[in-house]
């Protein structure tokens, strides 16, 4: 946030007469919540993944981290290649919601 608020647009904001209230909300938080934006599509994608793994909690049924984990002990290639494939189908899918939902948000010249 500090370098946001130290830029050059924050400079020519500042002389062209905007409120520090309105640079902060409107200018410096949007440059400031990018790293944060793009860090969310793993941390969103950790709930789903809990749920793939753990499901056993939940129900009778084993989850698909335990037949991962079968699959390896047994060497069944197949498996272990098709449930790393669904994981980062996932990873993949939520870095790319982020991307295009969460983005354009935070762009500074939206």
């Amino acid at each position: 946030m500090l370098n946001a608020m130290q830029s050059e647009f924050s400079t020519a904001a500042r002389s062209k007469g905007l409120g520090e209230n309105r640079l902060l909300l409107k200018h410096a938080f949007r440059i400031a919540v990018l790293p944060v934006v793009s860090y969310s599509g793993p941390m969103l994608a950790r709930p789903a993944d809990r749920f793939l793994c753990h499901r056993e909690h939940f129900s009778d049924s084993p989850a698909i981290g335990v037949f991962l984990v079968n699959s390896s002990l047994n060497r069944d290639y197949t498996v272990v290649v098709s449930l790393s494939l669904l994981y980062a189908i996932l990873l993949i899918g939520m870095n790319l919601w982020c991307g295009f939902r969460l983005h354009p948000c935070c762009r500074p010249r939206a």
